[in-house]
This record gives structure tokens, C-alpha cells and sequence, in this order.
């Protein structure tokens, strides 16, 4: 009994100290941001470079899920994975973008993309596109 009143305590003096504090308003400002991006168009918030494709997701809310959501997407064809050490794919967890590099001239099989992402269990809530990559819906 009188290891759950320490416990008790000990989480009561970390949810008044200023630590306790600054860690509840720095995830209520991420959360906030990330829902803020939600209403409006995603090109009209991020500019896509002319090799990356720029998804944005709703559910990645960590480390491990962007690692394992890189992992699903770096095994689609037209991802670009030799640069870097990150499959080609870089995640912004705050925001919820997830950035796809492209192979040059290769065709973007918008569908996949979306099967990649909700296969892992997250929504995709829009896909921005180059203007000069082609583009396939199956």
C-alpha cells in the first residue's frame, strides 16, 4: 500500500513542477499545430521540391510509428533509397508530413501510397504532388 502512495506523489509533484508544465503545453502546442494544418490545403503549407512527394497523415504521433511507416512506404518502387540512410523517406511527426523522395522519371502510383499508409494503420488526409511527376491512380 505504501508503494502507491509514493507513486501517487511522485505523479503529483511532476504534474505541478515546471517540468510537468512545459512537457503538457509543449504537446498541447504539437497537437494544436497538427490540427491546425489539417484545415488548411496542404500546398498551400508546404511547397514540394520536383523529386519528393509530400503526404500528409493523421495517427504518426512517434518515433517508432514513423519508422515503421518508412519502413512500408521505402518498399514501393519509385522511392528514391539511394541517398541517405533514411529509405528515402523523412517524417516531421509535429505536423504529420511525411516526405517521399522519387527516382528521376518515375511514375507515382498515388494509390499505393494511400494502401502503404492506412496498411500501417494511419489516415492519409491529402497527397501533394510535383507538377512535373506522373502520376497513377489504380
Amino acid at each position: 500500500m505504501k508503494f502507491y502512495k509514493y507513486y501517487l506523489l511522485i505523479i503529483l509533484i511532476l504534474a505541478l513542477s515546471p517540468t510537468g508544465r512545459l512537457w503538457a503545453e509543449h504537446n498541447h502546442s504539437a497537437h494544436a499545430e497538427a490540427e491546425q494544418m489539417e484545415h488548411e490545403p496542404l500546398k498551400e503549407v508546404v511547397k514540394a521540391k520536383p523529386n519528393q512527394v509530400v503526404i500528409h497523415v493523421r495517427g504518426v504521433v512517434c518515433s517508432f510509428c514513423a519508422h515503421g511507416l518508412s519502413k512500408k512506404l521505402s518498399k514501393l518502387d519509385f522511392v528514391d533509397k539511394s541517398k541517405g540512410s533514411r529509405k528515402g523517406i523523412t517524417t516531421d511527426i509535429r505536423k504529420g508530413l511525411v516526405t517521399v523522395r522519387l527516382k528521376p522519371n518515375s511514375i507515382v502510383d498515388t494509390e499505393g501510397l494511400k494502401v502503404a499508409v492506412e496498411s500501417g494503420g494511419y489516415e492519409v488526409i491529402d497527397i501533394l504532388l510535383p507538377e512535373n511527376v506522373k502520376k497513377v491512380t489504380t
